[in-house]
C-alpha cells in the first residue's frame, strides 16, 4: 500500500507474526505503486519510514523509475533499503 515514492508493506511469518526488520533482511517486493528517480521510502511492518537507495551506492537515491507491478529485491542494511540492480 502507500503511495508513489512512499511504500508501506507488511511481511508475516508462518505463524502470522510480523517479521522483525533488522540489518540483513532481504525481501522481494511487488510494487503496488511506482518509484521515481529521486527520494523513495518503505515502511515495512510499521518499523518506520526508511529510505530506498541504490545498492551500488547506498548514499544515492534511485536514478531510474520502477513502475507499479515491478518486482524489486531490497536488502535492509540497518539504515536504508538497498535496491539491488540500481
Amino acid at each position: 500500500s502507500g503511495a508513489n515514492n512512499a511504500l508501506v508493506a507488511a511481511l508475516l511469518d508462518a505463524g502470522g507474526n510480523a517479521v522483525t526488520v533488522a540489518a540483513g533482511l532481504i525481501i522481494w517486493l511487488k510494487l503496488g505503486h511506482s518509484l521515481q528517480a529521486g527520494a523513495n521510502t518503505l515502511n515495512l511492518n510499521a518499523h518506520g519510514t526508511d529510505a530506498i537507495k541504490k545498492a551500488s551506492n547506498p548514499a544515492t537515491d534511485l536514478s531510474v523509475t520502477a513502475v507499479s507491478g515491478s518486482i524489486l529485491m531490497l536488502i535492509f542494511d540497518g539504515t536504508v533499503w538497498q535496491a539491488q540492480g540500481f
